[in-house]
């Protein structure tokens, strides 16, 4: 995947490949698999997100990929970019991937927040998808939610393909329903999709409850992939939220 562009003048984009900082932030969850955590607050977190299951009862506890990505998500993740991490294709140099809760804190938090979605791509129910698009246009003014055309709809067929999971924290159909939406893109490819593919190339192992939880932590946190200067963010949407 190419190197589009940094947003610096110290940056350089000489490089001829970059990575994706979703694939970073995931690479530095499965290096935390199988450590010891004594943070108390993640337990709290996936405890209020979850749908079903009992997680750990107290710390310590050993990571699973689930909380590890939580982890990693809630704590954030700022890196100096050097043109070895990818930005997003909007001009905001913001993407996401958020549920339907998740997308209206974002509209909601800043009035002009609504500019930072350059394009969505989507899966929900038709009522979350129509208080989506009312709530988009009320904030900004009228205007129409454009489409990213990415592979993210196939993407998200494959996904769901390998989550059928009766074991994991959460439920597809509750998460299909709830909404699942990505603003913006990577060189054009979706990066849920960019995700998917790392995993199911280097991550053989997986099952079906470990796609459905990293689905359901991803969805219910937020990820968020934000360039500024020479670095690049990557957090859960409120950690984003508290920095910004």
């Amino acid at each position: 995947m190419s190197c589009k562009k940094c947003e610096n003048t110290k940056c350089t984009c000489s490089a001829s490949l970059c990575s994706n900082p979703l694939v970073y932030a995931i690479k530095e969850s499965f290096s935390l698999v199988g450590t010891t955590c004594t943070d108390a607050t993640i337990l709290v977190t996936l405890n209020a997100i979850k749908e079903q299951g009992t997680p750990p009862a107290a710390v310590p506890f050993t990571h699973t990929i689930d909380t590890a990505l939580l982890s990693v998500l809630q704590n954030g993740i700022a890196i100096s970019n050097n043109t070895n991490l990818c930005c997003p294709d909007c001009r905001s140099n913001l993407f996401f991937i958020l549920d339907a809760e998740e997308i209206t804190t974002f509209l909601d938090d800043t009035a002009t927040y609504y500019q930072d979605i350059c394009c969505i791509e989507h899966e929900s129910s038709l009522a979350i998808w129509k208080a989506f698009t009312t709530l988009f246009e009320s904030k900004s003014g009228g205007a129409k939610v454009k489409c990213c055309n990415t592979d993210f709809s196939d993407k998200i067929s494959r996904w769901s393909t390998l989550a059928t999971s009766t074991d994991a924290y959460w439920n597809l159909d509750t998460l299909l329903n709830a909404g699942i939406f990505e603003s913006s893109s990577f060189n054009g490819y979706s990066g849920l999709g960019i995700l998917l593919d790392y995993l199911e190339l280097n991550h053989t192992t997986l099952t079906s409850t470990d796609y459905l939880n990293i689905l359901g932590v991803i969805l219910n946190m937020g990820m968020i992939a934000y360039c500024e200067d020479c670095s690049v963010l990557i957090s859960s949407i409120d950690t984003y939220l508290t920095y910004k």
